[in-house]
């Protein structure tokens, strides 16, 4: 249940209740993955990006007398792969180095592979003011008139005008990374607001810079600003140079400076690209076959969707792990944590009592869940770095080339017309075979469970959570999964003739938190269908 905001009276206006009910609200504005996708960004390898600080786009940018005539914009934009939340992350770490004392520094990094928060302008505002009003705290007095923490875009971009209006000479720095990664609706509104923003601290004297990447497309018409092209930049190619130069273990010679020739040359200023092979041609090298590396790199597809499908099929090793693998990430209702995604395949792969019992972390080890995200990506997901962290592509290119580029259908031909409805139909049964484990020692056969809201309830809940990771998400994702397989070609009709309506009952009553949300013994299920949003 959430803290209630006291009420702004004007008996509740002394400092104590002040503060009180701001730390509230800010505890409120906040969320987990705040910078989840910040921080699981790779930082920009020694001695590369610092041409961007030397850029003459970029010194206009941060030279007060060009306010004027900038309006504080400065637009990267890039292919996908080329390394722009990479420059992004190097860029936000060197202006929050030099920072000066009064400057205030606020970033956010959408992520379409993340929580809704991490992919809607809803969540970049909320992260934005949370950033400002944390470091000007004098600011939260804007707090005080609100009546609710109802995060409306509206409510929010009332309070960061309200905000930025109150900065006086204070200087302002926002970056935001992968626009392209968010609605484009949602993105189009947001540039207007920035820059009726920006029109408001031009007039106000308050100095407001303010940093955006994106693709190419989908296209953002924008009035002011200076734009920087990532590719076409010589401090871009440069770098991709000195990353090849380190990180390919070839040695030296004539050999291996064609090899790095071709490789900029083929990598089209796709940095991600220029990563991935040198992986590949270093297993070539570590195997003593210098005189196939050419050849190989010769194979290799200069696209970078061409060059995932090469990775992907290349030694047709585990391919049903694979494909299971990549539908959680695909077509998870939420993103999974590593522990849920491990028992998640193992449900799906080998749904043995031996395989779904308890989890015991020294036969299971986190070090082997890491290596399993690994192994049945072929190396094409990771782990994020946030509080929580949790299973994703390593890049959204990735999902491109699966979803938008049809590779999903040219790797798996008999799911290919229908990949939708059979992945989620694929989930459902993952779901299913997990909520067949023994739970016989956290729901009692003869006597009824604990309040929920009592501490035995909670000790229980976090018991079978805590040796069954992926009992929570199963229990309330089955049905979601099930009503998304439905299909002209794929029906539930067996599944719920067969389904363990009281096993799920127990289930679900175990982990809910409230008394009121569990369910009789003998509710329908039609009730549950229908309390599911399943016609």
């Amino acid at each position: 249940m959430e803290k209630r905001i006291p009420e702004s009276t004007p008996v509740a206006k002394n400092a104590i209740l002040v503060q009180d009910r701001r730390r509230a609200l800010m505890a409120s504005l906040s969320f987990d993955q705040m910078d989840s996708r910040q921080s699981t960004i790779k930082s920009a390898y020694s001695t590369t990006c610092k041409w961007f600080l030397e850029h003459p786009a970029y010194l206009d940018w941060i030279e007060p007398q060009n306010l004027a005539t900038h309006r504080g914009f400065l637009w990267l934009s890039g292919k996908p792969g080329a390394g722009k939340s990479t420059l992004m992350k190097f860029a936000h770490n060197q202006a929050d180095k030099a920072k000066l004392g009064d400057e205030i520094l606020v970033a956010f990094f959408f992520n379409s592979r993340g929580y809704e928060l991490e992919r809607s302008t809803g969540g970049m505002y909320r992260a934005l003011l949370f950033q400002l009003l944390n470091q000007a705290t004098d600011l939260q007095e804007i707090l005080d008139n609100l009546h609710h923490h109802d995060w409306t875009t509206d409510t929010l971009c009332k309070l960061f005008l309200a905000a930025v209006a109150k900065l006086g000479q204070r200087q302002l720095k926002c970056f935001v990374d992968a626009l392209d990664e968010c609605d484009e609706q949602q993105i189009r509104e947001m540039v207007v607001f920035f820059e009726e923003l920006g029109d408001n601290a031009t007039q106000s004297g308050t100095r407001l810079y303010m940093c955006f990447a994106s693709r190419h497309y989908p296209t953002i018409d924008i009035r002011y600003g200076r734009r920087l092209i990532l590719e076409d930049e010589h401090g871009h190619s440069a770098d991709m140079a000195k990353y090849v130069r380190r990180h390919l273990r070839a040695g030296k010679g004539k050999a291996v400076d064609e090899v790095t020739a071709e490789i900029q040359k083929k990598a089209n200023g796709v940095f991600l690209w220029v990563v991935l092979v040198v992986t590949i041609l270093n297993n070539e090298f570590t195997r003593g076959r210098v005189f196939a590396v050419k050849k190989r790199l010769k194979d290799i597809p200069p696209r970078l969707s061409d060059l995932f499908k090469d990775i992907l099929r290349r030694d047709e090793v585990n391919m049903t792990d694979l494909l299971l693998c990549l539908q959680w990430i695909l077509f998870a209702v939420r993103p999974l944590t590593k522990e849920e995604f491990y028992f998640a395949m193992v449900a799906g792969l080998d749904s043995g009592p031996e395989n779904i019992g308890k989890w015991d972390p020294e036969n299971i080890t986190a070090e082997a869940m890491d290596r399993f995200v690994l192994s049945s990506s072929k190396g094409l997901a990771e782990l994020t770095k946030s509080k929580k962290p949790t299973v994703q592509f390593i890049h959204e290119s990735v999902r491109d080339y699966l979803i938008k580029d049809n590779g999903m259908s040219e790797l798996w031909l008999d799911i290919g017309s229908n990949l939708q409805s059979l992945s989620h139909d694929q989930l459902k049964r993952c779901c299913q075979n997990y909520l067949q484990t023994n739970l016989s020692d956290y729901i009692p056969q003869n006597q009824p469970l604990p309040k929920a809201t009592s501490q035995p309830g909670k000790d229980l809940r976090q018991a079978a959570t805590s040796v069954f990771p992926f009992l929570e998400y199963a229990s309330c994702h089955i049905w979601n999964h099930a009503e998304k397989a439905v299909s002209p070609t794929v029906s539930q009709s067996e599944f719920l003739e067969l389904f363990s309506l009281e096993t799920w009952i127990g289930v679900s009553n175990l982990l809910q938190q409230y008394d009121i949300r569990r369910h009789t013994p003998n509710a329908s299920l039609l009730y549950i269908l229908a309390e599911n949003n399943c016609p």
